[in-house]
């Protein structure tokens, strides 16, 4: 039934991509005034072409495509994967044979230490000496002054070529909520073109950006359809239409990864979407699948946890991949906490860490040949509201150290937490209730310097960071039903 039901959407796909058939919404690349600088994306409407006198980079025929709207009159159904056995692992709750303890978590200082020995472990390490610090350069600069998300569920797409950083996000229209891809520089100025691309629904987590140092890979959900990838040349400008790579309903939190000729797309599915579960939820799962490069899929996508409550990450390693996922770690009573898996290059053999800990999504990331992990901890036992957790896991995923868990104030609550690397040391990324807090710390996670805060005004959003050859760019959000996106650079103090 599964295959029938795939087959007939993409049938519907291709015919309605040769009609022409399509709403009002145009994709369209624009160049803007230089004087009008990054303010100018608050544009609201998507007016199907650049401006007659903006000057675009794009050649005319080149800067007008037929639009696109996605409405097969068959709807996908949700399909349920068989969730794979849990293995005997410290962390799990249970007390296995060769542990002496198992309180579901691989933290220290609480009486059963990150083995599951009983005893609260080592004592956290100082900071390695002569870690640099980074502090922001300047004021943040406005990306966008339009802009839903949902600050449960987002985490906001960047990345950086080697030149420049980009991003995408939703946009208000007044029909569907189009998709706007950004370049800029490292302070935050627009790199004219951009593009816009149509998009029906606005789904919490539902976008993703990959650079594939060749161009990018975007993936984002259409509600009620399931997950679409598209293909960007440099630019950002599309390279054929839209492919959907997961026909599934249910779909949210989508992540993804260079993998090879292609990615590894994981994302979140079922009805318990935004939450850790519970009684009164049915069960939700993490899946991935591979994508080529031009949208092409092979087969059923796997289960990589059966327990989810929200959106999951992932990373490419050397022999496999690593995922950081949002699970309800008690069947007895809700309780959001952070699994880390690893799956082998063919996605044939798992590897679960455990629960690592309590806490909100994280961020997962491959650096010198380990996975880093990084999320918010509730514990207070560290003297702050909150703390920003670290974990190094190996390429085969086990972890290598115990987690270093660093006092956040202003507390970060149940803030997602980011991380990127750069310059032998680590920069971590949450909001708070009155700002957004950048974290260095050296590459074991300990805490250098005092945390640098980035304000803002109005509620907080989600967030994300990566390293630029340099420093460390921060993209944030604030607000969610009129949302402002801002860009901040941090560079090293001298």
């Amino acid at each position: 039934m599964h295959r029938i039901v795939v087959a007939t959407i993409l049938a519907l796909a291709a015919a309605f991509v040769a009609a022409g058939c399509g709403g009002d919404t145009i994709l369209a690349s624009r160049d803007r005034d230089a004087d009008r600088g990054t303010d100018a994306a608050d544009d609201d409407a998507v007016d199907g072409g650049a401006d007659a006198d903006a000057g675009s980079d794009a050649d005319a025929d080149e800067s007008e495509v037929d639009g696109w709207w996605w409405s097969p009159d068959v709807v996908p159904e949700h399909v349920e994967l068989p969730t794979p056995d849990e293995p005997p692992q410290c962390g799990d709750g249970v007390v296995d044979e060769g542990e002496e303890c198992d309180d579901r978590n691989r933290l220290n200082g609480d009486g059963c230490d990150w083995q599951c020995r009983l005893g609260d472990g080592e004592p956290p390490p100082e900071p390695e000496p002569g870690v640099t610090e980074y502090d922001v350069t300047g004021p943040s600069v406005t990306v966008s002054d339009t802009g839903p998300f949902d600050p449960g569920w987002e985490r906001l797409p960047l990345t950086w070529n080697g030149t420049e950083f980009a991003t995408v996000s939703h946009e208000n229209a007044e029909e569907g909520y189009p998709i706007r891809f950004r370049r800029f520089g490292r302070d935050g100025v627009a790199h004219l073109p951009d593009w816009t691309y149509a998009a029906r629904t606005l789904v919490g987590g539902g976008l993703e950006l990959v650079w594939t140092g060749s161009g990018y890979g975007l993936f984002y959900v259409e509600a009620e359809w399931g997950i679409f990838y598209l293909r960007l040349d440099v630019d950002g400008k599309p390279m054929g239409t839209p492919v959907l790579v997961e026909p599934d309903p249910l779909c949210a939190g989508t992540a993804a990864d260079v993998s090879g000729d292609g990615y590894l797309l994981v994302w979140h599915t079922g009805e318990n979407r935004g939450t850790c579960g519970g009684w009164d939820y049915p069960p939700a799962s993490v899946r991935a699948r591979f994508v080529g490069l031009f949208g092409e899929t092979a087969g059923d996508p796997i289960v990589i946890d059966g327990f989810s409550g929200g959106a999951p990450d992932v990373a490419t390693g050397s022999g496999g991949f690593g995922f950081l996922v949002y699970v309800n770690s008690s069947p007895e009573r809700p309780s959001c906490a952070q699994r880390f898996v690893h799956l082998n290059s063919d996605l044939s053999v798992r590897t679960p860490s455990g629960v690592l800990s309590d806490g909100p999504a994280g961020d997962v990331k491959w650096v010198d040949g380990r996975y880093v992990t990084a999320w918010g901890h509730y514990d207070t036992g560290a003297g702050g509201d909150s703390d920003a957790c670290v974990a190094w896991f190996d390429d085969a995923g086990a972890m290598t150290a115990p987690p270093v868990c660093n006092a956040v104030t202003p507390s970060i609550g149940s803030a997602p937490v980011r991380v990127a690397a750069g310059d032998e040391g680590l920069a971590l990324v949450a909001y708070s209730d009155a700002a957004f807090v950048f974290q260095r710390t050296d590459l074991r996670g300990v805490a250098v310097g005092v945390p640098g805060v980035v304000g803002f005004g109005g509620p907080p959003g989600p967030c994300n960071t990566v390293w630029a050859d340099g420093g460390f760019g921060i993209l944030y959000g604030v607000g969610s039903g009129s949302a402002h996106m801002y860009f901040s650079y941090f560079a090293a103090v001298e």
